[in-house]
């Protein structure tokens, strides 16, 4: 056992004095340091990811951490070298860190660092970081999560943790008038709200995936900017929101008020209810769907499910509850779940 080794002191590579110097070494270990992590996922039964380009992390980003967070010191952007491996549930990923912490000593790791996030998440967003110092002294990363966390990061998840991050470092910087500073500090409070509720809208099964129709109403109480649009980060910030408006669910008034709940999952589910009323249809996010509001529910029964009553388990339905309100029926007695529908399908 290998756990009380783990390291406590600062993350930081060995003999790295530069970013020239760390990039090139960083660029003549990818490969074999990929080869590695697709070798611990199908050991662990989970699946690799890295980024895409040329696989590191961009210079742009190293630098501006490296002046913000390191004071110079080239040793401490220890994520050049990085990758994710996604398991389907918590209990797969505690599983799967104690294995690869053993397999990364018996390799000749000098130091593992470990931090937590499924029990201390940053902006909801919940993973296991692992540092591993190789025995050549250069610092690798690996992320630790779930599938369900990773496809709501990299749907909005990581544009509400960039548009954050930009405004707080405005903040921190104290640039800006102090009517700018003051639109600074709210936005970023509603963002920090808008990603706590996305991320936490997922579950620690992967099958639960994360909510777009959680974040409709916050998003929709952000103000429109007006002291931050002659700001210097509103381009970018502006951009970042538009992306995340974008990805949210369109809602339409029909038969009452009736909403459209995107998942980010979009293979998966069969044909839930069709849809036939011209008015429910609009222009939809590429992703699935499912209905609730006030119309009645459809007459194709096979394809909805009651809810099973609380102590009794019902057939196996994918996809959110949904509540469909009945007029004249108890609430009770109007409650389903839907099935999802590819968007193809509809």
């Amino acid at each position: 056992m290998h756990r009380n080794r783990t390291c406590k002191r600062p993350v930081a590579h060995e003999g790295i004095t530069s970013l020239d110097e760390l990039y090139q070494r960083s660029a003549q270990a990818l490969e074999g340091f990929q080869a590695e992590i697709r070798a611990l996922a199908e050991a662990t039964g989970g699946e690799a990811h890295f980024r895409a380009g040329d696989g590191l992390k961009l210079r742009a980003r190293a630098e501006e951490k490296l002046g913000r967070d390191y004071g110079g010191d080239a040793s401490r952007v220890v994520d050049t070298l990085g990758g994710t491996i996604t398991y389907e549930s918590h209990a797969d990923v505690l599983a799967a860190l104690a294995e690869i912490e053993r397999r990364a000593y018996e390799a000749g790791a000098r130091k593992v660092w470990k931090k937590d996030r499924f029990e201390n998440p940053s902006g909801g967003y919940k993973d296991v970081r692992v540092n591993i110092q190789r025995a050549d002294g250069l610092v690798t990363e690996l992320l630790l999560t779930t599938r369900a966390m990773q496809e709501a990061k990299m749907g909005p998840g990581h544009d509400l943790y960039e548009a954050k991050q930009l405004v707080d470092l405005f903040l921190e910087k104290g640039e800006g008038t102090p009517a700018q500073r003051e639109e600074a500090q709210l936005l970023s409070d509603q963002l920090g709200i808008i990603s706590e509720t996305f991320y936490g809208s997922t579950g620690d099964q992967s099958n639960v995936t994360a909510s777009l129709s959680s974040i409709v109403e916050p998003f929709n109480e952000i103000s429109a900017l007006r002291s931050l649009v002659s700001s210097s980060v509103y381009p970018k910030l502006e951009s970042l929101l538009g992306n995340i408006r974008k990805s949210l669910p369109l809602v339409e008034k029909a038969y009452g008020t009736s909403s459209y709940s995107t998942n980010l999952r979009t293979n998966m589910g069969s044909l839930a209810v069709p849809i036939s009323q011209p008015a429910l249809v609009g222009s939809l996010p590429s992703a699935n769907r499912m209905i609730s509001g006030t119309e009645a529910p459809p007459s194709v029964s096979s394809n909805i499910t009651p809810s099973a009553p609380k102590g009794k388990s019902g057939p196996a339905v994918l996809g959110r509850e949904t509540t469909i309100i009945i007029e004249g029926q108890p609430k009770e007695a109007a409650r389903y779940e839907a099935r999802e529908a590819p968007i193809g399908l509809v």
